[in-house]
C-alpha cells in the first residue's frame, strides 16, 4: 500500500491538483492534513480520500479529525492544531492510542519529520506552502507499507525526494507496542 500525504498549502490550488493528479494512479490512498484554504466542495477533493480541517480552514464541514480502517493498520488523520503538536507529539500519541490506531498524520507545524513513539508512527508531511523546519522545502510525503518495513519518503514540491529527510521503520516496532498490524 501506498499513501500521498500532503498538508499546510495555504491555497496553492495549482500545486495540490497537480500533485493529486500527478499520484492518483500510483497511490492507494490520497490524505490531507488541512489547512488548505480549499472550499469543502473543491473539485480536487473528488480524488483525496480524506481531508480534514486545518485551523485556517473555516468551513464547518472539514471535520476535525477522522480514523481511517486500512489493510495495514487505523490512522488517525488531524491536523494537530487541537493536539498541541507545538510543544511536543503526547496529545497525538494518546489520541491514536484512544483510537486504537497504529498510525497518527497530521500537519500544523510546517515541520516535515517521521518518528515511531510508543509504539505509533507519527509523521507530519510538512507544508506544500512554506517550511518553518531546518530545510527550506515545501514538502509532501509518501509512505509505502511493506512486509517488513514502512518506508516514509518526502519529496520537494518539485518532486525530489529528500533522502536527508526519508527514513525506514521496521514495522515490528508497532507491534511491539502491542499493536497487530495484521488485522485491518
Amino acid at each position: 500500500m501506498k499513501i500521498l500525504l500532503m498538508s499546510d498549502n495555504h491555497g496553492r490550488w495549482p500545486k495540490v491538483h497537480e500533485l493529486v493528479e500527478y499520484y492518483r494512479p500510483q497511490v492507494d490512498l490520497i490524505l490531507h492534513c488541512g489547512d488548505s484554504e480549499f472550499a469543502p466542495d473543491d473539485p480536487v477533493w473528488e480524488k483525496v480520500d480524506a481531508v480534514v480541517t486545518g485551523n485556517n480552514d473555516y468551513d464547518p464541514e472539514y471535520p476535525d479529525e477522522l480514523v481511517i480502517n486500512t489493510r495495514q493498520g487505523r490512522i488517525f488523520l488531524t491536523h494537530g492544531h487541537f493536539h498541541n503538536v507545538y510543544f511536543n507529539s503526547k496529545r497525538m500519541v494518546k489520541a491514536a492510542h484512544d483510537n486504537h490506531c497504529q498510525f497518527a498524520f497530521h500537519g500544523h507545524t510546517h515541520v516535515a519529520y517521521a518518528k515511531i513513539e510508543d509504539g505509533v508512527l507519527l509523521c507530519n508531511p510538512g507544508s506544500l506552502n512554506y517550511s518553518r523546519g531546518s530545510l527550506p522545502y515545501r514538502t509532501y510525503a509518501i509512505l509505502t507499507f511493506e512486509p517488513q518495513t514502512i518506508k516514509v519518503e518526502f519529496y520537494d514540491d518539485d518532486k525530489h525526494r529528500l533522502d536527508q529527510l526519508s527514513q525506514v521503520f521496521e514495522r515490528n516496532l508497532l507491534e511491539e507496542a502491542g499493536h497487530d498490524t495484521s488485522q485491518n
